[in-house]
């Protein structure tokens, strides 16, 4: 992995949009122009579902017999202690579901290329590794197997024959292409739950561009409101994150599904029904909050000693933050009101601004300058454990 050369950034931005894209269609690089939110509210590829069930039906092989007694978890162990899930994926949306499933007590086998992920190199590093590959794939049971060769698809089809589930987000027809898809794999394995996490799902054709975060980011809306219409996107990657949930949840769906029915199921998910489950709100009206003096602040603020980050989005949470500050909404002597509450941030301590909006009931936090502080907080140690180089998350839950 390498940095962008500057250069490339001030020659796209003296160029026209459509010069780039035909030069993207003609080296075969996907683009997307940043659609605004107005154009995609009646967009019905965002009206969508998050995930989709399909029964699998497909009888059983001559010869094979379907055990539909097996159930999973006890008292005294995790919820899916006793399953088992393949998964092929690669990036953050598929790894994450595995390892979600795996903190929940799946077994997760994890298939990986000959010589192993890419991935497993990209910075920041802990020790050998990424430090965000070790967040995703600990705990799992990593083979590296060639899905290309004959041998590599027959030793997946063995695999996939004892699983519970198989997860990848291979580019669009590449499972077909393989004899890989989910009629070739629950022919294998009626009872499997055959998940599908793409970028697109269905929309955008048989062809659609390269499906990652940020490009689902420009088609949806999402850049529009995370950088409140300004060119860019989120740097955070929300949805390879909240696809990841996503897809963990509908497995379960699909896992209960099965467990009930008999049938296995195939499930289907993206990075753009991910998207249209942060926008819900906002595709279906824009947010508005009425009344002089009202307008949402979701924004951070500079104090002496830090930064703090505040989401008063209600008029109620508006107003408490405007009496708790001492902010007078109708003076139109003292300047826009959100600089006057940046002045009045900047006079104290973010510790002391937290405190006392806290207690007004204003949502607020003091941002962390350095995530290493948070290993030494009560609330968060809890679910922290320290692996060679860096800390990761454990699991969240707890069953009893």
């Amino acid at each position: 992995m390498s940095p962008l050369a500057s250069g490339l950034h001030e020659a796209a931005g003296k160029t026209e949009f459509a010069r780039i894209d035909h030069v993207a269609r003609c080296t075969g690089m996907s683009i997307c122009r940043v659609r605004f939110l107005s154009e995609c509210r009646n967009d019905p590829d965002l009206r969508k579902p998050p995930w989709t069930l399909t029964p699998v039906n497909h009888p059983p092989r001559s010869g094979q017999i379907i055990d539909r007694s097996r159930t999973w978890g006890s008292p005294d162990c995790l919820s899916l202690t006793g399953l088992c899930v393949v998964e092929s994926c690669r990036r953050v949306q598929g790894p994450l579901a595995g390892q979600l499933l795996s903190m929940l007590g799946a077994t997760v086998i994890r298939i990986e290329p000959p010589g192993g992920d890419p991935l497993r190199g990209m910075p920041p590093m802990a020790g050998t590794c990424s430090a965000r590959f070790v967040a995703l794939n600990r705990g799992k049971d990593i083979r590296e197997i060639d899905i290309k060769s004959i041998s590599g698809r027959a030793a997946l089809r063995e695999l996939v024959e004892r699983a519970d589930v198989f997860m990848h987000n291979w580019a669009p027809g590449k499972a077909a292409a393989l004899g890989l898809d989910s009629a070739d794999l629950t022919s294998v394995n009626p009872r499997l739950v055959y998940a599908y996490l793409s970028g697109w799902g269905d929309a955008l054709g048989s062809n659609p561009p390269l499906g990652t975060d940020f490009m689902a980011q420009a088609y949806s809306g999402v850049a529009d409101v995370a950088c409140a219409g300004r060119p860019g996107a989120s740097l955070m990657t929300l949805l390879d994150l909240l696809g990841g949930l996503l897809a963990t949840e509908a497995v379960l769906a699909g896992l209960i599904a099965t467990h009930r029915g008999g049938q296995g199921q195939i499930v289907g998910t993206s990075l753009l029904s991910a998207s249209a489950v942060l926008l819900d709100d906002e595709l279906r009206a824009p947010r508005r909050i009425r009344g002089r003096g009202a307008d949402p602040l979701d924004a951070t603020f500079s104090t002496p000693d830090g930064v703090l980050a505040m989401s008063a989005f209600t008029a109620t949470s508006v107003r408490r933050l405007y009496e708790a500050l001492g902010v007078d909404p109708f003076d139109m002597t003292a300047g826009t009101l959100l600089d006057q509450v940046r002045r009045v941030l900047a006079t104290r301590p973010a510790a002391h601004w937290a405190a006392l909006l806290g207690h007004a009931g204003v949502p607020c936090a003091v941002a962390r300058a350095d995530l290493a502080e948070l290993a030494a907080e009560e609330q968060i140690a809890t679910v922290l454990s320290r692996e060679p180089g860096c800390a990761v998350v454990t699991s969240p839950w707890s069953f009893q």
